[in-house]
């Protein structure tokens, strides 16, 4: 009960201050038992999310995902809109009613969007998922949609750019790399493009057409400033 009170002036005033408390605090640890407890650390632990193991849980599901015409996820719609915007704005939309929706079908039929959309899936339920190369262009347009920067970063970290694939790269995401989510692989892009600018540029004139305007801009600046 005194513990109670702890924080109001009186408790300070008349029993803090009692000279009879010191009594009772002997008498308290004299009673009191103490037993030690050996805690060992294994820094080798792995704590497993629980939500790994309701990824496709039938039993437990509240929304069943359609894709396309091929594919069915047994979700748990707070599971999903703990990672990703999209789902989050989708539930609180109007047009959802969580009394008879428990059904949402994504229109999608090409191979793209469908294997991006279970790498998205997977990731809301904290399964170590391992990119394909081929795939990461479209799950980083996937995580853009679903406003999932860590994934995106993720994918970043994976794509490796080179002479190669440069401008193709550049055609598969031109319409997000400029975007804030993407700042990371934008920079990248122009630092490349200004280390690889002969190679990349001398051979065709019309190649820095194939850039984004404010990326083409920021690539001459740093070669104008060397």
């Amino acid at each position: 009960m005194l513990g109670s009170y702890s924080h109001t002036q009186d408790f300070a005033e008349h029993v803090e201050k009692d000279i009879r408390m010191d009594n009772y605090l002997k008498l308290f640890f004299k009673r009191k038992s103490i037993r030690s407890i050996v805690i060992n650390e294994d820094r080798d632990v792995n704590i497993q999310n629980p939500y790994v193991k309701l990824f496709n849980h039938e039993p437990s599901h509240d929304l069943r995902i359609l894709v396309g015409d091929q594919v069915t996820y047994y979700c748990h719609k707070t599971i999903l809109e703990s990672t990703s915007l999209y789902f989050t704005d989708l539930f609180k939309s109007s047009n959802w009613s969580d009394f008879d929706t428990d059904v949402y079908k994504l229109d999608v039929n090409d191979e793209e969007s469908i294997i991006a959309t279970d790498y998205i899936i997977r990731y809301c339920y904290d399964l170590q998922i391992d990119i394909e190369p081929s795939h990461l262009i479209g799950v980083m347009k996937a995580s853009h949609m679903h406003n999932i920067k860590p994934l995106i970063t993720l994918c970043s970290k994976k794509l490796e750019i080179s002479t190669d694939n440069y401008f193709s790269l550049i055609e598969g995401l031109y319409d997000y790399i400029e975007d804030p989510l993407f700042s990371k692989l934008h920079q990248n892009i122009i630092e490349f493009g200004v280390k690889h600018c002969k190679q990349l540029f001398s051979q065709d004139k019309k190649s820095c057409r194939k850039l984004p305007p404010t990326t083409l801009e920021e690539i001459f600046t740093r070669l104008a400033s060397r």
